[in-house]
Order: structure tokens, then C-alpha cells, then sequence
């Protein structure tokens, strides 16, 4: 390769790493909560959940209670939250990206544990949602019908020492915003609960429909 062409293949292998870098789906928060594009606020039924610019987020309040959440960056992947109801409590959190997985750990008095985990399919739609609920593990599932951005279901199940609650969602959309997000959809929702009997190593299962219901969320745009 001669003198003259060598700067100039140079700039095309950049140009083409930067082109590839911004064609990779967005591993975030705002991702995982099923948002696409420059989301910069979503309220749905609980929360009021704002991002950054990057898909971090940076607050959330409660719409039912006085109660909100500050998320304080210290670098990209580090952060602590300022909670209303708990000032003299004090996390560091440490944010984990891989090409799939984003991981958030939590860190306190020199003990760490899971926060939550997000696992997306190869178009960066959430597949798997992992947090807890105190000490619950709560594992959200979800399965999408060929390219669509939004899940078709959604299994969630809740473990705990005497049991589990599982239910499963199937939803139909009924609105989409302009950027392709969702703003109204109904749900059909199936419940099974699985209580185990630890005397004789046992276990019932129930199950219950519900009528179906629609769900609405509002959103904000950078």
C-alpha cells in the first residue's frame, strides 16, 4: 500500500468502527423498560422515571406516595441515590455493560449484592428482567413475535421461601407514539400460585384469569 493510500484507508477503518459503534442497540435502563429513541421521561400507573440523554436513570417518583429517588452519577458507571424516605442510608452502585447484559451491583458496607439485570435479544429488545423485591427475586420473561419492538407476553415470577406467584401477560397495542413507543395496551393476565408444604414435601397450585385491563403510559422526548 502506497504512502498516499494508507492515511486514507486509515480514515475509512475509523469512519466504519464509528458507523458500527452507533448501529449498536443501546444497553440501558431506558432500554430495558421497553423505550426506544431519545426517551427523556415515562409515567406509567407507579413511577415518573426520567433519563439521561445516554438512557440512565436519573430519578424516579412515586405517583401514588410522597416518594421519590435522586441517582447521583460519580462516572458513567458508578453511581449513589439520594432517597427521600431513607437520608442517612447510602449505596454506591456499580453499572456492568457487556454486549447483551447490563448489570447494576450494589454496594454497601463492604457487602455486595445484585440490584437488577437486564439480558437483551440481538435487536436490543429486553428478553429477561431480573430484580428483587426486598429479598424476592422477581424474574420478568418476555417473548416478542418475530421483529416486533414490543413483547407479545410476558411471564413474571416472584420466589419466596413458601412458594411462587407466576403470572403470565399477553398484550395488544393499542396506540404507538411516533417513535415507535407504546402508549396504551391491553393485558390479559393469567395467575398461578404455587404454595409448597415443607411438612410433607408437597405442593398446590391455583390459578386465576382476570378480566383484561388496559395499561397507559405518557412520554417525553430530549
Amino acid at each position: 500500500m502506497n504512502k498516499l493510500k494508507q492515511p486514507i484507508f486509515l480514515i475509512l477503518l475509523c469512519l466504519l468502527a464509528a458507523a458500527c459503534e452507533d448501529s449498536r442497540p443501546e444497553i440501558s435502563d431506558r432500554r430495558g423498560m421497553n423505550l426506544y429513541g431519545k426517551v427523556k421521561s415515562v409515567t406509567d400507573s407507579m413511577y415518573t422515571t426520567t433519563f439521561s440523554p445516554e438512557g440512565s436513570i436519573l430519578r424516579q417518583e412515586a405517583v401514588l406516595v410522597d416518594a421519590e429517588t435522586d441517582y447521583i452519577y460519580l462516572t458513567p458507571e458508578l453511581y449513589i441515590t439520594s432517597d427521600s424516605r431513607w437520608s442517612n442510608y447510602a449505596r454506591h452502585y456499580q453499572v456492568i455493560r457487556s454486549k447483551d447484559t447490563l448489570r447494576v451491583i450494589a454496594k454497601h458496607n463492604g457487602y455486595e449484592e445484585m440490584d437488577r439485570e437486564y439480558v437483551f435479544d440481538a435487536q436490543g429488545r429486553v428478553v429477561r428482567y431480573l430484580h428483587f423485591d426486598g429479598m424476592m427475586p422477581i424474574v420478568e420473561e418476555y417473548k416478542y413475535d418475530g421483529e416486533d419492538k414490543h413483547p407479545s407476553e410476558m411471564k413474571y415470577t416472584a420466589s419466596y421461601e413458601d412458594g411462587q406467584d407466576i403470572f403470565t401477560c399477553r398484550f395488544s397495542y393499542l396506540e404507538i407514539d411516533k417513535e415507535g413507543n407504546w402508549l396504551q395496551r391491553e393485558v390479559n393476565r393469567t395467575w398461578e400460585i404455587v404454595m409448597y408444604n415443607h411438612v410433607d414435601n408437597t405442593e398446590e397450585t391455583s390459578t386465576q384469569t382476570d378480566p383484561p385491563f388496559i395499561e397507559t403510559r405518557s412520554i417525553t422526548y430530549y
